[in-house]
């Protein structure tokens, strides 16, 4: 017997100051499954880009552990089973494009701007701030020389899979997929269950719904920049993603 469980939320009760390895509230859930029913627990995380715990600890981790668990063993008893007549796969590349590139005197004023917080680490503001700048100075040269080189890419390449066991579809999401767009892709599938996967066959990182572009944050303005990108993802990115896995499931 096995349990496959989805759940859409970042596995991130417990804050970068934390030295334990950890599986987090996912891994406790896990646990508390198998131990009450003996099955075998594979974990899928959902569509997670911007839905994340409210609070953060410990207890927090225990508290989403256990009620996702409670909430997966009361629904076990309800599940019907039949056999399995249908086992299929496909896989598809796909390119999402990316939002204007930076120029290089944009890129130069940000390494010389970060440069000058490494230089007064008395005015520093916030834990790990020179740790932060360092890694913005790294992307900043980085990006320098991809955008400077001729051809630069304005393209992000991966792949989708579509994965059909039954009437159940495991969608690969290459990345942190908003929740909106994992769920544009559930709505848009024809019958059955659909299980919107993150971290499907790839992590590009985020991929952002339209509609957070003008409100910014860290998923927009920072996050690429610590996956090596040059550029975020264009604002249509999310939509040609979900366009691309509706094909899919109804090939």
């Amino acid at each position: 017997l096995g349990v496959l469980l989805n759940y859409t939320c970042h596995p991130t009760c417990v804050t970068g100051e934390n030295t334990l390895f950890s599986a987090e509230y996912c891994g406790l859930a896990a646990a508390q499954i198998q131990a009450e029913t003996g099955a075998v627990v594979l974990w899928t995380t959902g569509a997670i880009g911007d839905v994340g715990p409210v609070r953060r600890g410990w207890d927090v981790l225990t508290a989403l552990g256990e009620t996702v668990s409670a909430e997966a063993l009361r629904l076990l008893p309800t599940i019907t089973t039949a056999p399995c007549t249908r086992l299929t796969s496909v896989t598809q590349p796909l390119s999402l494009p990316l939002s204007p590139l930076p120029s290089a005197e944009e890129l130069t004023t940000f390494w010389a701007a970060q440069q000058a917080i490494l230089a007064a680490p008395e005015q520093l503001q916030r834990p790990y701030q020179d740790r932060i700048a360092g890694a913005m100075i790294d992307w900043a040269t980085a990006t320098l020389a991809q955008v400077t080189a001729p051809n630069a890419s304005t393209t992000v390449t991966t792949e989708l899979q579509v994965i059909r066991i039954g009437d159940l579809a495991l969608v690969s999401a290459p990345g942190e997929l908003f929740v909106e767009l994992g769920l544009a892709i559930k709505a848009g599938a024809a019958g059955g269950h659909c299980f919107v996967c993150g971290f499907g066959n790839d992590n590009i990182g985020y991929i952002p719904a339209r509609r957070a572009y003008p409100h910014g944050g860290y998923e927009i303005a920072d996050a690429y920049k610590y996956y090596g990108y040059p550029a975020v993802l264009a604002p249509e990115a999310g939509e040609l993603l979900v366009a691309t896995a509706l094909g899919l499931l109804k090939g």
